[in-house]
């Protein structure tokens, strides 16, 4: 049996094909990553072409669009131009609810849980969801979601946290906090009470982008936070709007007067952020609910800071995070939940050691349809690499299939021995031209990562979801992936999550380096992660990275 998911969200649209089976199988395509338009919400017509999908080869699809459904924004596009006309003619229509009734529109923060459930490694779990928004409770109210549907909304509110509780067999809705957005007299803008919308707005004010959230948590250690407990209106109407950052270029926003105003706005909406997610926490303990692990998901959940102070207070077992918690998951989560709904498929638990984000397209080994210009060598093993790595050199990483998240994990990276004096600067003056202020992760092999970071023995953070803090005896060593607070947000890698990448940096280790290798995603400035090997082939030539590893082939632009 497949099914398909058509997540039509407005800054990263995908889809994913599901096959149930003895085992379930699927692939994710996110159409920033085939377009290669960065925050993508263009209709999945790329994806779809690119699986060839046909309608009657489902056994069920289902779709979703954040704040609004997929069919009120495509009657939209057809009001400005024959939209549907054009869906007709490339025999795309039937991806759509208007032309197909079959197609069933799962609500987002369901969503989000459904996908968590296909990945989570445990058999029981609580199931937290926080992001910007998501559905209206008009889209509980078909009689297939009356269940999950806790209470009636404002006429002008949306989800923006829900709990669930999974207990193996049900996924039980427990409460739900609604996100209300006001205008003001006083104000040409509108606030709301979520953290995620908080959130976003100071992204919008110090980087002239909503979408840059993560750049915020960075710049967040360097400021001084006035947040006194105030609620999240009042102190999104105390910003001074007037100092709000209006270009693009990275320089003149380094050169900015006004960067301690940023870096304090950043640090305040930080402390809101943390504070809001323990008194989440709170109501959960008060429903006597915390022997259950937590499954922590949505836009919020990315938040490697918060994400590891919460795992330090110990209110659960255990909190995993999915790969994508963002809305790139939001695709599996409704191929899943149609299976769910119709047919009572229920999750295959995943365990850790077999946790992992490559769910992209599969290209094969084709190097030799793309590199013919440049030398090749094929690799018996990893002795040469890790010698290019040894000389400080900056290695393009590419493995198997993507990573469906926002993060290279060892899939699609660039990597460098991270104990190399001027690494960072290096990275950000010539191939990443990032913000000076942005740390580096860092991958380390999981039977080692308590020696390195401050975490206990056996600490899981595949998917580099918390940002750890580095033993203090290693700080100078590790300074290139260091933040300023002394953290790193870290990735733990075992040896069959991803074989390949264990092997390069165990075999590092075996050479007398640290079983440590700086990662960062593997794409040039503004252009989303490397898909494909055109891609990578576009990367090198467009790069200062001299080295390229092509599944089992060194591509190099010098004799070796």
């Amino acid at each position: 049996m497949k099914y398909l998911g058509l997540g039509k969200t407005i800054y990263n649209s995908n889809i994913t094909e599901l096959t149930l089976g003895d085992q379930y199988q699927w692939t994710t395509l996110l159409s920033e990553r085939l377009s290669r338009k960065k925050w993508s919400g263009q209709w999945p017509e790329i994806a779809l072409k690119k699986i060839k999908a046909c309608p009657s080869d489902y056994e069920g699809i289902a779709e979703n669009r954040d704040i609004t459904t997929p069919r009120f924004v495509e009657d939209l596009y057809q009001k400005k131009g024959m939209f549907y006309e054009l869906l007709k003619n490339k025999k795309l229509d039937l991806f759509c609810s208007k032309f197909n009734e079959n197609i069933l529109f799962i609500p987002h923060h369901l969503a989000h849980a459904f996908s968590s459930l296909a990945l989570m490694p445990f058999e029981k779990a609580l199931i937290l969801v926080m992001d910007g928004g998501g559905s209206s409770l008009k889209e509980y109210e078909s009689s297939q979601f009356k269940e999950y549907g806790l209470k009636t909304f404002a006429d002008n509110s949306i989800e923006h946290t829900s709990l669930y509780e999974w207990d193996g067999h049900h996924l039980t809705p427990l409460f739900q906090e609604e996100l209300v957005y006001e205008n003001y007299s006083d104000s040409s803008k509108k606030f709301s009470n979520g953290i995620g919308s908080y959130y976003e707005k100071v992204a919008q004010l110090i980087f002239n982008d909503n979408l840059s959230s993560g750049k915020v948590m960075g710049l967040a250690s360097f400021g001084h936070s006035s947040f006194k407990n105030q609620d999240h209106v009042t102190l999104q109407r105390n910003i001074d709007w007037t100092k709000g950052f209006t270009g693009q270029d990275k320089g003149i926003w380094q050169k900015n007067g006004n960067q301690s105003y940023w870096q304090d706005e950043a640090a305040t909406v930080q402390e809101a952020f943390e504070v809001n997610l323990m008194r989440v926490f709170e109501k959960i303990t008060a429903r006597s609910l915390n022997h259950l692990p937590l499954v922590f998901t949505g836009g919020c959940a990315l938040n490697c800071t918060a994400n590891f102070k919460a795992y330090q207070k110990k209110v659960f077992p255990d909190i995993y995070i999915p790969p994508n918690p963002g809305d790139e998951g939001i695709s599996l989560g409704l191929a899943f939940g149609k299976a769910f709904l119709d047919k009572n498929i229920t999750p295959k638990k995943i365990p850790y050691e077999l946790q992992t984000s490559a769910f992209g397209w599969n290209y094969g080994n084709e190097a030799h349809l793309f590199f013919k210009d440049f030398y090749t060598v094929p690799l018996k093993d990893l002795h040469l690499v890790v010698s290019l790595l040894k000389k400080g050199e900056v290695i393009a990483w590419f493995q198997g299939r993507s990573e469906c998240g926002p993060r290279s994990l060892g899939h699609r990276s660039l990597l460098a021995r991270p104990d190399r004096p001027g690494l960072k600067d290096q990275l950000n003056q010539t191939i990443k031209f990032r913000e000076n202020f942005r740390p580096y992760g860092a991958s380390v092999l999981w039977e080692e990562s308590h020696e390195y970071f401050d975490v206990e023995e056996g600490f899981q953070n595949p998917f580099m979801s918390f940002a750890t803090p580095i033993r203090s005896q290693y700080y100078e060593l590790l300074k290139e992936v260091s933040h300023v607070d002394k953290t790193c947000r870290m990735q733990t890698v075992m040896s069959q999550q991803n074989p390949a990448f264990h092997k390069l940096i165990k075999t590092c280790q075996e050479k007398g380096m640290l079983p440590i290798l700086l990662n960062t995603s593997l794409n040039i400035m503004g252009e989303p992660i490397v898909e494909s090997p055109e891609d990578a082939l576009h990367f090198l030539n467009h790069s200062v990275v001299n080295h390229l590893v092509f599944n089992d082939l060194l591509i190099s632009k010098v004799e070796l």
